[in-house]
């Protein structure tokens, strides 16, 4: 069954015109658990070159169900990335509106993503060289072509690190010793991000993995909430 909601005030019983009640806070929540939709998620790539033949790269994007190991008979977002040359960022990006145009807010995601990596201390080990990002802009995340490299036009950081535009940035270890699937809840409700509206009363959201790991991977988000509220 779906699990997609968007609310856009709470109201209470004494008064049903909230929005605009100074006494409460104005939220949003968005809830997508991708079951058999994208609920307006849309995957994109990012941070490689151009001249990069098919044979080292290759890509794909869609809503399946989890794999062995996990609950088959749920959905995710499952990305697939290989490239043996380049760095990559692997994105999906949603427009939420119905914001105050230009007004700040709270932003709080809860991530439940699958790995396969377990965290160990080998040489090149993946869970170290893939980072889990999420974050939120005004602008729409988009991939610019700029001196023959596809670039992400927000500001993301590093691999391993959080820029400007990053609410919530880990690694991607598993959890566990084996290397096999298992489904790991991030978040960042300990430090809520601040964003602000564009001038439409927009937020645009990103979840992605920020990759040096030149092999194949292959990733399952089961669900992303993201709750957004005047702080």
């Amino acid at each position: 069954m779906g699990k997609y909601r968007i609310l856009a005030c709470l109201l209470s019983l004494a008064a049903l015109s909230a929005c605009n009640d100074d006494s409460l806070d104005a939220v949003i929540t968005v809830d997508s658990a991708f079951q058999t939709t994208k609920d307006g998620w849309k995957a994109e790539f990012s941070e490689y070159s151009s001249l990069t033949d098919t044979l080292s790269m290759d890509t794909a994007a869609a809503v399946t169900r989890l794999p062995i190991g996990l609950d088959t008979s749920q959905y995710s977002y499952r990305i697939y990335t290989r490239n043996a040359k380049d760095n990559m960022f692997v994105y999906l990006k949603k427009k939420v509106t119905g914001f105050t145009p230009n007004a700040t807010y709270n932003l709080v995601f809860d991530i439940d993503f699958g790995s396969k990596f377990p965290k160990d201390d080998s040489p090149g080990a993946p869970w170290n060289l893939v980072y889990l990002k999420a974050g939120a802009s005004p602008n729409e995340p988009k991939s610019t072509l700029t001196n023959k490299v596809y670039r992400f036009n927000l500001n993301k950081g590093a691999v391993a690190q959080a820029g400007t535009d990053v609410a919530l940035a880990t690694d991607v270890a598993n959890g566990i010793s084996q290397r096999k699937y298992a489904l790991v809840r991030h978040s960042n409700a300990d430090k809520p991000f601040s964003v602000t509206a564009n001038q439409q009363g927009e937020i645009w959201l990103f979840v992605g993995t920020d990759m040096n790991y030149k092999d194949s991977t292959t990733f399952y988000y089961d669900r992303i909430t993201a709750t957004i509220k005047e702080p």
